[in-house]
């Protein structure tokens, strides 16, 4: 007479079906405990999707201006200390030059002068040259190269323009022409940006703000008085001492009076600092209120989710016990 029957054929199936279950369970209990959200959005919401996608939607959004923001305050920052920097040298070589004008030195003060005008030229075109994420900052959307040539080749265009002039207002004419003057010789051959650097989007109806370029007239006014200052000692001109000084003090004018020019460009960039941390800030409360809806819509509570996990963790190791002292049931067990 055989004892076996469908039941006890089927048991074993029955708690392995069980122990899927409660596996499956288990990894939703746990996954919902570690992210905090249901596992099934859909089904806790009953199909209603609109109203959550919506807000992950805008919560993307929010993520990608932020690092937008965050890429755009070290480019203006990158362009501050740039700015800084080329004021600073602006400042020590009007000095330096302010002061050969009242030595006995003469010739040898304005060499000197001339000498430190050339290497301050090519500090600022270095400074502008500067690199920040694999862009230049002061080419426009001439991303991929420096704004400006070497100091000794915008110093040999600069030769070129002015040789032969024996008249220290001729040659500051000759530099105003060659700098500011629009569609002149810096506009069509040492200026290498072109256009406006893109804005990235920093909001859904914002762009970053704008950095400055090598073409800004405060910017060619700072090349323009360097370069003044490097022709106080020049082969391509020939001016006697009293010329000399005029055009000594027509740099040290030009170089005090762009002082301003150049403030108000750092302040620009300035208040773009700001707007930038003012935005970063108000999409951050953004964010923050839009994952407290979320939450309330698929969020779990982290104590309950705990306590299912632990039950759900015991209820399988008791199956496990089950399963064990069935599978070791003997005919002389069973008669026990």
């Amino acid at each position: 007479m055989s004892w076996t029957s469908l039941g006890s054929l089927a048991l074993p199936f029955q708690m392995q079906r069980h122990g899927v279950a409660l596996r499956t369970e288990m990894a939703r209990h746990s996954g919902e405990l570690s992210t905090g959200m249901v596992q099934a959005p859909q089904r806790h919401l009953r199909g209603d999707l609109g109203a959550l996608a919506s807000i992950e939607s805008r919560i993307s959004r929010i993520d990608a201006y932020d690092k937008a923001i965050i890429q755009n305050a070290t480019l203006l920052e990158g362009a501050q200390t740039s700015l800084q920097r080329v004021s600073a040298l602006g400042s020590q070589l009007s000095s330096q030059v302010l002061t050969a004008v009242f030595t006995d030195t003469g010739a040898q003060s304005y060499a000197a002068s001339a000498k430190s005008a050339v290497a301050a030229m090519e500090d600022m075109i270095s400074a502008f040259s500067l690199t920040v994420a694999g862009r230049t900052l002061f080419s426009g959307a001439a991303l991929d190269r420096g704004p400006l040539p070497s100091a000794q080749e915008l110093m040999a265009e600069v030769s070129a323009h002015v040789a032969g002039l024996t008249n220290a207002q001729d040659v500051i004419d000759a530099l105003d022409d060659f700098f500011m003057q629009p569609g002149g010789i810096y506009e069509t051959v040492i200026y290498r940006g072109e256009g406006e650097a893109p804005r990235a989007a920093i909001n859904d109806d914002e762009r970053a703000p704008p950095l400055p370029s090598a073409a800004d007239p405060a910017i060619r006014s700072q090349l323009m008085a360097t370069a003044l200052a490097a022709l106080l000692d020049n082969n391509a001109v020939d001016l006697d001492p009293m010329q000399q000084r005029e055009l000594a003090l027509a740099t040290v004018q030009t170089m005090e009076s762009n002082t301003q020019a150049l403030t108000n460009v750092q302040a620009q960039i300035g208040f773009g600092q700001e707007l930038l941390d003012q935005r970063r800030v108000r999409l951050s409360v953004e964010r923050d209120a839009l994952q407290v809806s979320r939450h309330s819509m698929i969020g779990v509570d982290e104590f309950q989710s705990a306590s299912h996990l632990e039950e759900t963790r015991h209820r399988l190791e008791l199956l496990y016990a089950v399963t064990a002292r069935v599978s070791r049931l003997s005919l002389l067990e069973y008669m026990r």
